[in-house]
């Protein structure tokens, strides 16, 4: 009960704080104006120009963090208060500073309402307040401050708040920094689309099948530390580990280990700043470089994937596209590396297989040409005959002949006289 006293006493009162937060949420309820008018307590506050702060914990950390109560939680909270209000006052700053959820001491929202008397930028304040709070609270669960400068209108408080916790997400991708801002997230983002990341994971995979250590690190990083940085795409970001996690299961089918994969390193609530993500991931990827390095040199996992979807598909009609969608690849890296590990393209490897089956029919049954055609995968007859003669040389029925007369006569020298 002390720990929940100090609390309401350093935000004046409960309906008070209330009332903050459900600004904040974009709720106004007239009891609460009631109350305050019984009790002599204004809330009018001039919102034609004001910042809006937001600092404290990082959510990570609050999810840790037990439901209000211990006098520690309560005295940190306080401290930091404390100190904030002190400075914006002295630089000629009203402001507003309670906790962002009410009844939670873990994030900390700030209003500062500039005077005629104001000393200090927007940015110079938010650095104030961001240097209390990070001599306040325990260094690994502070959060950098998000800053939205130059507001004006009681309505846009709401919208506001919300986009400083758009931003506050945001610096999964910016760590290292103190303040963000707008302008800051604006000035490192560039585009990088899925196909993009698609991409790069393609060429990741090649270097763990050439076990090349030092070029994959290169690019896990490049992926992580510059595109999906610049990105400030929490989704892609996902996406793109989610497809790593996928390729390393299905390698790991191929190379079972002891030690099993932890899923959880697959996923963005895993980390507090990108920064810490390649180095755990490469730690998954870097136990099959050895392992390929023992497989057949210059033969692809790609195109054992490849082989392996064609084999048991060639009956139907499928293409190159069809191939590259089913193994997760582009269709310009299943070509490029199809084609250097085997020598020729997906359509003539299709193509000499389906031709093989049908010799082997050819051979061993007495199906009709048609009926060989269909168990082949060649649209028709008249494909099928057209085809198996530009590579062959001959028709289907003449190799059948040509076989059967082999065979007839080899028959006849084996039997005794």
């Amino acid at each position: 009960m002390k720990a929940d006293q100090e609390f309401l006493n350093a935000n004046n009162s409960f309906f008070r704080l209330f009332h903050l937060n459900h600004l904040i949420m974009g709720e106004d309820y007239e009891f609460i104006r009631e109350f305050a008018r019984k009790n002599e307590e204004s809330f009018e506050l001039d919102f034609s120009h004001y910042h809006m702060l937001l600092t404290g914990l990082r959510c990570k950390t609050i999810k840790d963090w037990a439901y209000l109560g211990t006098q520690e939680q309560i005295n940190l909270y306080v401290k930091a208060r404390r100190g904030i209000r002190e400075y914006l006052m002295l630089h000629g700053y009203e402001s507003e500073v309670f906790p962002a959820d009410c009844i939670h001491s873990r994030q900390i929202v700030a209003i500062l309402f500039p005077q005629q008397s104001v000393s200090a930028s927007a940015e110079e304040a938010a650095r104030a307040v961001s240097h209390v709070v990070y001599e306040t609270y325990p260094k690994e669960q502070y959060m950098p401050t998000i800053l939205l400068k130059d507001l004006t209108g009681k309505e846009s408080v709401a919208p506001a708040f919300e986009r400083l916790l758009a931003m506050e997400r945001l610096a999964f991708f910016l760590g290292g920094e103190r303040i963000i801002t707008e302008e800051l997230i604006r000035s490192q983002r560039y585009p990088f689309s899925e196909r993009d990341a698609l991409a790069f994971i393609n060429e990741i995979e090649e270097e763990v099948f050439l076990g090349e250590k030092k070029r994959l690190e290169e690019k896990v990083k490049e992926l992580f530390l510059n595109h999906l940085k610049g990105s400030q795409d929490l989704d892609l970001t996902e996406i793109t580990l989610t497809q790593l996690r996928q390729k390393i299961e299905h390698w790991t089918e191929m190379f079972p280990f002891e030690q099993e994969m932890d899923k959880k390193e697959f996923g963005v609530d895993s980390y507090d700043f990108i920064e810490e993500i390649p180095g755990r991931i490469l730690q998954q990827l870097t136990r099959f470089t050895q392992e390929f390095a023992k497989q057949e040199k210059g033969i692809s996992c790609v195109t054992r994937d490849a082989v392996r979807f064609i084999k048991n598909n060639y009956l139907r009609d499928i293409c190159q596209a069809d191939v590259a969608e089913n193994i997760n690849v582009t269709r310009s890296h299943l070509s490029r590396m199809f084609n250097r590990d085997m020598g020729i393209g997906i359509p003539a490897y299709l193509t000499e297989l389906r031709l093989e089956k049908a010799k082997e029919l050819l051979r061993e049954t007495s199906l009709k040409v048609s009926e060989v055609a269909v168990k082949t995968g060649f649209s028709d007859m008249m494909n099928f005959i057209r085809v198996f003669k530009k590579n062959e040389g001959i028709t289907p029925g003449q190799y059948r002949n040509i076989k059967y007369r082999n065979a007839r006569k080899q028959l006849k020298n084996e039997m005794p006289d």
